[in-house]
């Protein structure tokens, strides 16, 4: 287990489903496709559950981490069969420092989503 990330901040705006969708929507919106649709509603619902164990504030940090490195997850996203609600759930895991969890393949992007997370936190 790595060490936590920790962010100083507050919330400006309460987390509620409608902000949640909203930062979805936000970072996963290219040239006026969203790849929103690419969640099913278990995957949304099941997603948002796990988000409201953290802040707001936090949740967006996660997925802003997980859009600015996207590039380094594209290829496996279709062929691998990993989808952008298994980042952000692993992006969750990261966040807390649960970097070894029971699949090889989800501890090792796990733990390089946690690497990149902590060097975005020091900058």
């Amino acid at each position: 287990m790595e060490q936590p990330i920790i962010l100083k901040g507050k919330n400006i705006y309460p987390f509620s489903r409608e902000n949640f969708d909203a930062i979805i929507k936000y970072y996963f919106t290219t040239n006026g496709i969203t790849l929103v649709s690419e969640f099913g509603p278990n995957d949304i619902n099941k997603l948002y559950a796990e988000a409201m164990k953290v802040e707001l504030f936090e949740f967006e940090f996660i997925v802003n981490c997980i859009f600015q490195h996207f590039y380094i997850f594209e290829s496996n996203l279709i062929k691998g069969g990993l989808t952008i609600s298994n980042l952000c759930t692993y992006g969750l895991d990261a966040y807390k420092g649960h970097t070894n969890v029971e699949s090889k393949e989800r501890s090792r992007i796990t733990k390089l989503i946690y690497d990149q997370m902590f060097n975005s936190v020091l900058k």
